[in-house]
């Protein structure tokens, strides 16, 4: 299960529940700009979640309900594969704000994920972030 291969292990409303958390840091920031709302798009496609669900992914929750309700549905490994999901879409605009932190370590401390174990799979989506900017500027992708 590298990559996005876990999607096809994840139930709809594990799905649901993933697309609703990342939803909950991007907006961390006080606002989710017309990028931030494409990227929320591609990524429903991408978990295959149908659009008659978009009302419930849109409709407000607060954070505690979002994690009581991944506490019920995720075993460990899916647990790592969120914080893993919160952590890439947190470091994507190289803006890892103190508002994150505090949301992604909330979330792992009630999913029962270590901090060490963060702090591991924050290197790895840093490390795998710059060998993609490394592998655009060798293929001179990004003119």
């Amino acid at each position: 299960m590298e990559g996005f291969e876990y999607i096809s292990s994840l139930s709809l409303k594990e799905k649901i529940l993933f697309l609703r958390l990342i939803i909950k840091i991007i907006s961390e920031d006080g606002e989710i700009d017309s990028y931030e709302r494409q990227f929320i798009k591609d990524l429903a496609k991408q978990y295959q979640i149908p659009s008659e669900y978009s009302g419930e992914i849109n409709a407000p929750i607060n954070l505690d309900d979002l994690i009581l309700q991944a506490q019920d549905l995720l075993d460990r490994k899916k647990s790592l594969y969120l914080i893993k999901e919160l952590l890439a879409v947190a470091n994507t605009n190289n803006d890892f704000n103190e508002n994150e932190v505090d949301f992604v370590v909330a979330i792992s401390e009630k999913l029962g994920i270590e901090c060490e174990k963060v702090v591991e799979l924050n290197q790895l989506v840093l490390d795998r972030l710059n060998w993609l900017k490394r592998y655009r500027v060798a293929l001179e992708l990004d003119d």
